[in-house]
């Protein structure tokens, strides 16, 4: 679990936690332990925000497959962790992220799922991958306030 967060301590300030599923926070974000260690960082009014791949794509995307399918490969209900013997993918339903949330003392401000623009280029996806993600949500942005 990642140390108390060093933050100046200024009324006008609200505290910021942005660890991303693609960094460190990707093993145990979806955690309960994780959720109530960043609530008990965050004094009232702070800010939790991270982003993901959406709970969509988890569902599109087999395992064994470079990229996700226009049909649905996993269920939603049950969602927690996919794996096999290469890799483990964690993901939660959308109403198991919202209860999580709300069991940590977290409002949700918003839940932003971008698509990318007709004219984006990627670095780490490919045409394919850019396709789909106009047509759907890959990525979830979660903001949440501390209550």
């Amino acid at each position: 679990m990642p140390d108390k967060l060093a933050m100046p301590d200024h009324p006008d300030l609200p505290r910021l936690t942005a660890h991303a599923v693609r960094n460190r926070a990707g093993w145990n974000a979806y955690s309960t332990e994780y959720q109530r260690d960043h609530g008990q960082q965050l004094r009232p009014g702070g800010l939790f925000a991270f982003s993901h791949g959406s709970t969509l794509l988890t569902m599109c995307w087999a395992l064994d497959q470079d990229h996700p399918s226009d049909r649905l490969v996993f269920p939603s209900f049950g969602l927690h962790r996919i794996d096999d013997e290469q890799m483990a993918e964690f993901q939660l339903s959308y109403g198991d992220w919202i209860r999580l949330f709300r069991a940590n003392d977290f409002t949700i401000e918003d839940l932003i799922e971008p698509q990318p623009a007709v004219d984006a280029t990627s670095t780490y996806r490919d045409a394919e991958d850019l396709a789909w993600s106009r047509r759907w949500p890959a990525e979830s942005i979660w903001r949440c306030r501390r209550t």
